[in-house]
């Protein structure tokens, strides 16, 4: 097996632009406060009132493009990089400083930044209002050698970026939820409302965002972190048949995502679950 490896924050698909079930409960989360999830141009300083909406405002495509491109942004890039962060620090703890030694175990986006994967294609599928959005970070550079479990540390290392994702998508509907509550309690003043808006948004969003990561970051298809999870706690010979596939990994993904296998039958039902559980 190869004795070095990176690690990238892998895929997300779009939570504002879901389908049929995954759908629903998205909406069952706006309608609890009278937003529309899908359009979020149409928000406005009046839009919320204790459970009810008004009217939507009229607003540019522009607008709108902006104002999406602005709350997907936040959220993605802190979900791809506390996912990057969290496999550098479990790789230090396990005896591997490379991270450490190339300044990749820092919050500071502009650090774990790819030029295409997180800015350029994120930029072009929101501003074309493409169904999906899809991403990742630069990935963590991690020496097998110096994990002083080998192959077993090379699992812990994989998981600890879906584990971060996990984390992030609770605290995240702790925080949509700490908004309601606030909306509820406190009326309606416009003056509030223009900050628990979008702070409500994009918690549901990062939410999503976190738990889509997570899931699409499990699967077991190797150099995602579930194939490096499985190639980890496999027999050495049965492991090397996996990591054969690691070339055709990510063409592998982008098929089962354009085929809808990836969203109908792990996302779809995976999501609904967690977002019923947390949101």
């Amino acid at each position: 097996m190869e004795t070095g490896f990176e690690h990238g924050s892998g895929v997300g698909l779009d939570p504002g632009r879901p389908r049929s079930r995954r759908g629903a409960e998205i909406s069952r989360v706006g309608s609890e406060v009278g937003l529309d999830l899908e359009h979020p141009g149409n928000w406005g300083p009046q839009t919320v009132r204790s459970g009810s909406c008004n009217a939507p405002r009229r607003t540019f495509m522009w607008q709108e493009t902006i104002l999406n491109a602005l709350l997907y942004s936040v959220p993605l890039l802190l979900a791809v990089v506390a996912h990057e962060v969290a496999h550098g620090l479990a790789a230090e703890k396990r005896g591997d400083p490379t991270a450490r030694m190339q300044g990749r175990i820092t919050m500071n986006p502009l650090v774990h930044v790819d030029l295409v994967g997180t800015i350029l294609l994120p930029g072009i599928l929101i501003a074309t209002r493409s169904p999906f959005l899809f991403g990742w970070a630069k990935p963590v550079p991690v020496d097998l050698t110096n994990l002083k479990g080998g192959r077993r540390d090379m699992a812990l290392v994989s998981a600890a970026g879906p584990l971060s994702n996990l984390v992030l998508a609770c605290l995240s509907a702790l925080t949509y939820r700490g908004v309601i509550l606030a909306i509820n309690a406190l009326g309606s003043p416009p003056e509030l409302l223009w900050v628990l808006e979008p702070l409500m948004i994009m918690a549901a969003f990062s939410a999503t965002f976190n738990l889509t990561l997570m899931v699409i970051n499990l699967l077991p298809i190797p150099p995602l972190d579930g194939g490096r999870i499985l190639m980890g706690l496999l027999p050495p010979r049965l492991a090397v048949q996996l990591q054969k596939v690691e070339p055709y990994g990510v063409l592998i993904l982008l098929l089962l995502i354009a085929g809808g296998v990836a969203d109908d039958y792990v996302l779809e039902p995976v999501l609904t679950l967690f977002m019923r559980l947390i949101l």
